[in-house]
């Protein structure tokens, strides 16, 4: 039989010393939060989230409702709790989906419990955003309907961000053309007070939708609006590419080959230059142009692309 060496037996008592300080400390941080008042479990918790702590947030929240769930704070706490746990679901490197998912529970929950709540008018927009980053688009979907379809007279906060979400649902399910009807929505409605990157995101998404469907005119339209109108945006860069892309499917070889090569011109790191640069490589080769072809599939190969074969025509 093997026989622990001295030194594993000294390190495991130490590990287990360091794991049952951890503990005690937990125990200790929760015990204090346990004996504070309401009001001061609420006002750190809102510190907190105010300083992108949404896990602190959370806990002192949660702490709240559990030790004084009769306290005047308690239905903001359960509203805050919710919020606290969706911000910190997307707030990670990556979009927890698991945690998102907990977040719409709770943000159901706080509707259950609590049916007069003042945020009663916009908690099915929380609970529909939440399913989304959960990846839940269906039950997405049926939330932010349900926030939308509340009668007129009654206030709808975040009604341009469900019926984006909704668009971005829809999509999701691939329930295309009625994707597409919503952002045409959103772009009709959108005004001098819409924010800029709202726009060129609705832009974007129009777009992407139409070349998919085959309407390249209309596609290009939508591609064309974003360079003109809202150059600074995330968007401008790939607008380019996917103008040329619109020509390139409509046969508008000309000018998706000039669109193809201002694009690879002004911007040299751009996401979509290795796909770019094998269109523009057929492009050039259709058109006679075999030494062009086998310059720019030279360039693309020392950029690290995979070599693209040319053959004498």
């Amino acid at each position: 039989m093997p026989v622990r060496s001295s030194s594993c037996r000294a390190r495991r008592p130490a590990a287990l010393g360091r794991r049952a300080a951890v503990v005690l400390a937990w125990l200790s941080a929760a015990l204090a939060a346990a004996q504070q008042p309401p009001a001061e479990l609420f006002d750190d918790g809102i510190e907190a989230f105010e300083a992108g702590l949404y896990e602190v947030a959370a806990r002192n929240f949660r702490t709240l409702l559990n030790t004084a769930p009769g306290a005047r704070e308690a239905v903001p706490a359960s509203f805050l709790e919710a919020l606290s746990l969706f911000y910190g679901a997307l707030a990670m490197d990556a979009a927890d989906p698991a945690a998102a998912g907990r977040a719409a529970q709770r943000f159901a929950a706080h509707q259950r419990q609590f049916p007069d709540s003042p945020y009663g008018d916009q908690i099915w927009y929380w609970v529909g955003a939440a399913r989304l980053a959960a990846g839940d688009a269906g039950g997405a979907l049926t939330a932010l309907q349900r926030h939308l379809s509340r009668p007129q007279a009654e206030p709808r906060p975040y009604a341009l961000l469900a019926r984006e979400a909704e668009a971005e649902a829809l999509e999701q399910l691939g329930r295309t053309p009625e994707a597409l009807d919503r952002y045409e929505r959103l772009l009709a409605a959108a005004g001098p007070s819409t924010e800029p990157a709202a726009t060129a995101r609705w832009l974007e998404r129009s777009g992407t939708l139409l070349l998919a469907q085959g309407s390249y005119v209309a596609a290009a339209e939508r591609f064309r609006r974003i360079l003109a109108d809202y150059p600074q945006a995330p968007q401008a860069q790939e607008a380019l590419f996917f103008i040329a892309e619109a020509q390139h499917f409509a046969a508008e070889l000309a000018a998706a080959t000039a669109s193809y090569r201002r694009y690879l011109e002004l911007f040299p790191d751009a996401a979509h230059r290795r796909t770019a640069g094998y269109r523009l490589a057929g492009l050039l080769l259709d058109a006679g142009d075999v030494a062009g072809a086998r310059r720019l599939a030279a360039e693309l190969e020392a950029a690290g692309a995979a070599a693209v074969q040319i053959e004498d025509q």
